[in-house]
């Protein structure tokens, strides 16, 4: 099922084109979704590993700096020679600072890589995010939008901890259910994934009205989120093997690739909805992306 895990995300991309306003009425419900995702990931986690792993704090310090600084400036670079709308280069940054996806330790495990240092950056990288994304675009922009940090830090709260602790009760004391959900890991992750796509584009679509863009500039954001998912991973990967073993470099290197851009889309059909084309667009990015994943070999694990 891996191997096809694009494919429903472009359906819910398309059904979302066809349907924005049956998607408008079930985006409130999207953090119910990402609550799934979220607690999905926890289940498939060795939690003696996961706490062995929570002492590596030069791996996962890296993993943020190039999370939240060196890729995001980059893009930012990238987009100011490329695109001249600014609110969609600011929407573009936006997405680059999202926390990574809640499925990178899926696809981490799927390559025989460390999912733990992913689960890792996605619980640190969400709880840095109220942080992190008002103070780097109040920088490169001298603006956040007026984004309240308490509601959003109250959304990732929810999102960290409560499912996190959910998954390790189910995992601790009720192993069969926990074998039982594992079964159906990648179909839970890929529904989930699918109705929160189509919710949020959908949204987008039916709020902005794609027909009425530039061509060439959507061209160029499409180029660009391609890159974010794309062009990080490899460039990260070949950089981070040269530090840390395959398993480990594999795992950042993933999570670097894939950010959670649903709460960029969110946040920003709320406060500006023309910014949120570029978050938007990255959905169909991330479909080819996880795709490419699903269909890879796994890498040969070994000890640490």
């Amino acid at each position: 099922m891996d191997r096809y895990f694009g494919i429903p995300i472009l359906l819910a991309i398309i059904l979302g084109l066809m349907f924005p306003y049956t998607a408008i009425e079930i985006s409130p419900y999207g953090i119910v979704f990402l609550f799934i995702l979220m607690f999905n990931a926890g289940l498939g986690m060795d939690w003696q590993k996961f706490r062995r792993s929570t002492g590596r704090t030069g791996q996962i310090s890296i993993g943020l700096i190039l999370l939240f600084i060196l890729f995001p400036l980059l893009q930012w670079l990238m987009a100011i020679f490329l695109v001249s709308d600014q609110q969609y280069v600011y929407g573009l940054v936006f997405a680059s600072l999202c926390p990574v996806a809640l499925v990178a330790p899926h696809f981490s495990r799927l390559q025989g890589a460390d999912a733990e240092i992913a689960y890792l950056l996605v619980l640190s990288s969400m709880i840095l995010c109220p942080i992190v994304v008002p103070s780097v675009m109040y920088l490169l922009f001298s603006s956040s939008l007026s984004i309240n940090i308490v509601p959003l830090a109250r959304y990732m709260l929810i999102l960290t901890v409560l499912p996190m602790l959910l998954s390790y009760v189910v995992t601790r004391y009720m192993p069969r259910l926990c074998t039982r959900i594992a079964s159906f890991d990648a179909a839970i992750n890929i529904a989930a994934l699918s109705v929160l796509i189509f919710s949020l584009f959908g949204t987008a679509a039916g709020q902005i009205g794609f027909s009425y863009l530039d061509t060439k500039e959507i061209l160029m954001l499409l180029g660009l989120v391609f890159f974010q998912d794309f062009g990080v991973y490899f460039i990260a990967r070949f950089f981070l093997k040269q530090q840390f073993n395959d398993q480990i470099a594999e795992a950042i290197a993933i999570s670097l690739g894939m950010k959670n851009v649903a709460i960029a889309a969110g946040v920003l059909l709320v406060y500006d909805p023309r910014s949120s084309i570029a978050p938007a667009l990255a959905f169909i990015a991330h479909a080819f992306f996880y795709t490419y994943l699903g269909r890879q070999r796994r890498i040969e694990r070994t000890t640490d």
